[in-house]
């Protein structure tokens, strides 16, 4: 088999440790070319590397759609795209088409085939649901298993209208909020306890039963903690939120990483923010935004099992982004790089570009994230793409 021009596959087998999560991450939501050549890669990593899971930033519960697709279901595309992903970014592109029919016809080919899964939560960073539609089916299956757990009529009660939960306005006005209601502090406190249940059967549950009580745990935890940070007015609020979405992330992509030992490594396809291992910054309007990554997350528990390779761009006319500067990162890699796309260790670039600076010009959206010289040293690879056009 022909080797990739962008030889992912050759840098991951030089470490000195097998990789279980693979983040391979962008600098901005939407681009078609960008995803593209990401899907070139991934399909690489699969034919050549030997990963057989690919994990999206969309939400978990809605990927198994998608993943049985993959599996050969007689599935419409569009329905697939539309209630399979949560994030327009994503499934409004062609690319994710172009990706699934892909891995679908090679996935006929492969005794141990691609699982695909999301491994966001089921929220954006403005609204967030209610936990009904995961604590709810917990509590059910929960009951043919053990007595004297939390009536259903006690849960809806506690849960009132969904209205409630979801009003975006909630994200700026902390009075909005409803996680800090006494109903929800129970809420809270019963869902701990319906956990405490879970883990006291496990043994009781066949695996794709224990896995799937477990995502709605999981998943229930964290929205109410989301709701609880949302309605608590602190300066430190939008920072809180982003780590409580990324911490739901990392625990996804953890609950992966331990299902998939068995199979293969996981190609983790999110922005570069969510990825990183060290501290992501951002601004929200007047707000600067701190927080530690799911990528972070993920390493803090796997380690070297983890790896992260960044994606970036030179010039983007159709987004407004003009040639880079030189000094600057993506100045010296546009100068020196003579093909469309190029790959370097993290630790090649610190030697060569070490003391470059970052780049100041943005986009005509303001998507675009540069790569920052500080942060070179922890990336296991960057991914440059000298031009975008489309």
């Amino acid at each position: 088999m022909d080797q990739h021009p962008v030889d992912l596959v050759a840098l991951l087998d030089a470490l000195p440790t097998p990789v279980r999560l693979l983040g391979l991450g962008e600098p901005m939501h939407g681009s078609e070319e960008i995803a593209r050549a990401r899907n070139a890669v991934v399909v690489d990593l699969v034919l050549r590397g030997g990963f057989r899971s690919i994990a999206v930033e969309s939400d978990f519960h809605r990927a198994p759609l998608v993943n049985d697709y993959l599996a050969g279901a007689d599935l419409d595309p569009d329905t697939v795209l539309d209630d399979g992903f949560t994030h327009p970014y994503v499934h409004r592109l062609a690319a994710t088409r172009e990706l699934l029919d892909r891995l679908r016809e090679i996935n006929r080919t492969l005794d141990t085939p691609v699982r695909f899964y999301g491994f966001d939560g089921p929220m954006e960073m403005a609204a967030a649901p209610s936990p009904r539609e995961h604590l709810l089916p917990l509590r059910a299956a929960l009951a043919d298993h053990a007595e004297n757990i939390v009536g259903e009529a006690d849960l809806v009660d506690l849960l009132g209208e969904d209205s409630r939960w979801t009003d975006e306005r909630a994200m700026y006005e902390a009075d909005r909020g409803v996680g800090r209601t006494v109903g929800a502090e129970k809420l809270r406190l019963l869902t701990d306890d319906l956990c405490a249940v879970l883990d006291a059967c496990a043994p009781a549950l066949a695996e794709d039963e224990a896995w799937r009580l477990q995502s709605d745990a999981r998943t229930a935890v964290g929205l109410l903690r989301y709701h609880a940070i949302m309605a608590t007015d602190t300066p430190d609020r939008f920072g809180r939120l982003s780590a409580q979405r990324d911490v739901m992330m990392g625990h996804n992509l953890l609950a992966i990483a331990d299902r998939e030992a068995a199979r293969g490594g996981t190609v983790v396809l999110s922005h570069n923010l969510h990825l990183q291992r060290g501290a992501s910054e951002m601004r929200m309007g007047p707000h600067p935004v701190r927080w530690f990554s799911a990528g972070a997350q993920a390493a803090a528990r796997l380690g070297d099992a983890y790896r992260f390779v960044a994606t970036a761009i030179g010039g983007a006319p159709a987004h407004g982004l003009a040639v880079p500067e030189p000094g600057t990162v993506e100045g010296e890699l546009y100068r020196t790089q003579g093909a469309p796309a190029g790959l370097y260790a993290g630790a090649e670039l610190v030697r060569r570009l070490g003391d470059a600076t970052a780049r100041q010009d943005r986009d005509e959206r303001g998507a675009y994230f540069p790569l920052e010289p500080v942060r070179l040293s922890e990336t296991d690879g960057v991914l440059f793409l000298r031009e975008v056009r489309a």
